[in-house]
C-alpha cells in the first residue's frame, strides 16, 4: 500500500523469458496485487514468471493462473484474500497485442477495487524503482493519469536509439494535436498510473489492441477532462536486445489511430453537448 492505499500493477508479456525474472524480482514491496499478462508467449515466459512468483512470494501470498473469464470469475474470492501480495497470471491463447495485454489486466483491476492501476512492461525497459513516483501523484489526488517520461532524462538522446527517437517525437507531436494534452512528450512510454475512478469511466474493450493504445488512452481521457501528468523516468535499452516493435510500420498505424480518434473525439463531444 501507499499512503493506505492498495496498488495493483499490470505486466503484459510477450516471450519476455530473458527479463521477466528480473522485472517480477525487482517490483517494489507495497504493490498489493501483481497482474501478470501472458499474450500469447511461444517461449518459457509464463514458466519463468511462476518461478519467480515462488520464490518471491511468502507462504500467505497467492497466485492465480487463467484465462480473463477465468479470472474475472474468481475476483470476489481474491478481494477476500487480504494477507500478502496477490499474484494473478491472465494468459492469452493467441498474441493479440500489447493493447490487449494492458485492456486485460484493466478489467481485472477494475473488480479489485485498488485505488491506483499502474501498467509497467514485461522487457525490462523501465526501472521498478520508479514505480512510486509514477503511482504517487494519483495517489495524492493531483492526477488522475500519469505517465513516465523518458525525454525528461539528460542523457536520453545517448540512450534512446535516433529511430525510435523519431518515432517518440513524430507519434508525440499526433497525440498532443488530437488528445490536446500540449505538454506531452513521450506519449509512447506504457509506465503508466491511473486512479480507479478515472478508469471506471473508460470503455476498456473499447482500446485499440497494438502498440498505439497509450495514444489512444490519451484521447479517451481528454474528452473526460482528466488530469493528466508526465513523470521523470530513466531510459533503459539494452544492446543485446532487438526489439520487437518496427517503427517504420508503428508510425503510419499510429498516425492513422490518431486520425481516427481526432473524429472520434469530434463526435463524441458534439453528441455530450447535445
Amino acid at each position: 500500500m501507499l499512503n493506505q492505499q492498495k496498488v495493483t500493477l499490470i505486466i503484459p508479456f510477450f516471450n519476455e523469458e530473458k527479463s521477466l525474472s528480473e522485472v517480477i524480482s525487482t517490483i517494489p514491496i507495497f504493490v498489493d496485487f501483481i497482474i501478470l499478462v501472458d499474450d500469447g508467449s511461444t517461449d518459457k515466459s509464463v514458466l519463468v514468471a511462476k518461478d519467480n512468483i515462488d520464490s518471491r512470494s511468502e507462504a500467505k501470498s497467492k497466485t492465480y493462473i487463467g484465462s480473463l473469464k477465468e479470472i474475472e470469475c474468481l475476483c470476489d474470492e481474491i478481494n477476500l484474500y487480504n494477507d500478502g501480495t496477490q499474484y494473478i497470471i491472465i494468459q492469452h491463447s493467441t498474441n493479440l497485442g500489447k493493447g490487449a495485454g494492458v485492456k486485460s489486466g484493466y478489467q481485472i483491476a477494475k473488480l479489485l477495487n485498488t485505488s491506483c492501476i499502474a501498467t509497467m512492461d514485461g522487457d525490462g525497459q523501465m526501472c521498478p524503482k520508479e514505480l512510486e513516483q509514477i503511482c504517487m501523484p494519483v495517489i495524492n489526488g493531483q492526477a488522475d493519469y500519469t505517465k513516465g517520461n523518458r525525454l525528461s532524462h539528460p542523457n536520453f538522446n545517448q540512450i534512446i536509439p535516433f529511430v525510435r527517437l523519431i518515432g517518440i517525437y513524430v507519434l508525440a507531436f499526433f497525440t498532443r494535436v488530437c488528445s490536446g494534452y500540449h505538454f506531452i512528450e513521450d506519449a509512447q512510454s506504457g509506465f503508466t498510473a491511473i486512479h480507479l475512478s478515472t478508469l471506471k469511466k473508460i470503455d476498456i474493450s473499447a482500446i485499440y489492441n497494438k502498440y498505439g493504445y497509450v495514444n489512444d488512452v490519451l484521447v479517451r481521457l481528454s474528452v473526460l477532462n482528466s488530469r493528466v501528468i508526465e513523470v521523470p523516468i530513466t531510459p533503459i535499452y539494452k544492446k543485446e536486445r532487438v526489439s520487437k516493435m518496427n517503427v517504420l510500420l508503428v508510425i503510419p498505424k499510429i498516425s492513422f489511430l490518431m486520425a481516427k480518434m481526432f473524429f472520434w473525439k469530434q463526435r463524441y463531444l458534439k453528441s455530450n453537448r447535445g
